[in-house]
């Protein structure tokens, strides 16, 4: 029994490993759109017009008067608000890692995983029982420097305008979503393995393009109206509607009124312009 008890610590660890790399690169896209959109706009300063040499009588034409810039204050904010995100990015690598290690050596993760093959001997039910108990475990360690991080620090440089109550909702959303997305990877891995110790890693690797994929296309339809209200626009802005129907037109594409949607962000949050 030993040899399989180390077999199966050791196909536990790689899943961590995996739903660490998950979460890391997660992380990593959240803090590059964030940068993206926390990033200082500032607009170019025209170029001042001259006098036409052959009609001196001819106004020249001035500058416009106003030209965005931040103040000295607002650019002191900025730049801490992005050293803030820099420190709390490498802080939360290394706060995810103590995590995983600490359910490594406590065996939660053991316990977690001897209690779902009790269950039942099936690999996908042992996934549906073993991954939204670990989820929820390191989320629930976790949360303090979520709290922190997506609602505390938004709240404290002004950039969000969302309740606690629907922040927390939010990350009970992104947990269940994770839990379930967790649950068709570890099943996809653990049977590579199983099918194909040798060439697990290809095979695997194979299937998360599909999955990749398939993510990418239900996730504007089942995952952001989870988070955000969508309306169609030309219930509230049928002018615009004309205006971007003039634009696609001009581009020779064609998209329907009705799918033309405005997303109500600004309910939540004020990086994003929505």
């Amino acid at each position: 029994m030993l040899p399989d008890q180390l077999a199966e610590g050791a196909l536990t660890m790689r899943l961590i490993w995996i739903l660490l790399s998950v979460s890391l690169l997660g992380l990593a896209a959240t803090m590059l759109g964030r940068g993206q959109n926390h990033h200082s706009q500032v607009a170019p300063v025209p170029s001042e017009p001259t006098a036409s040499s052959t009609n001196q009588s001819r106004p020249t034409l001035s500058p416009p008067s106003a030209c965005y810039t931040l103040s000295p204050e607002r650019r002191a904010k900025a730049v801490a608000y992005s050293r803030a995100l820099y420190v709390l990015y490498f802080g939360g690598t290394l706060v995810s890692l103590g995590i995983y290690l600490l359910l490594w050596r406590t065996r939660i993760a053991g316990i977690f995983r001897d209690g779902a093959q009790r269950v039942s001997p099936r690999l996908i039910v042992q996934c549906l029982i073993f991954v939204p108990l670990f989820v929820a475990t390191a989320a629930l360690l976790n949360f303090p420097f979520e709290y922190y991080y997506g609602y505390s620090l938004e709240h404290r440089f002004g950039l969000s305008t969302q309740g606690f109550a629907s922040w927390l909702g939010d990350w009970g959303k992104s947990m269940a979503i994770t839990g379930g997305c967790g649950v068709i990877v570890a099943w996809v891995f653990y049977t590579a393995v199983r099918r194909s110790p040798r060439r697990w890693w290809f095979y695997f690797w194979l299937a998360s393009i599909p999955l990749m994929l398939a993510f990418l296309l239900v996730e504007p339809y089942w995952v952001e109206p989870l988070f955000y209200r969508f309306t169609p626009l030309e219930k509230t802005d049928p002018s615009l509607v004309e205006r971007i129907e003039a634009m696609l037109n001009h581009a020779g594409l064609s998209i329907p009124p009705a799918r033309i949607l405005e997303m109500d962000a600004s309910s939540k949050t004020r990086t994003i312009d929505a």
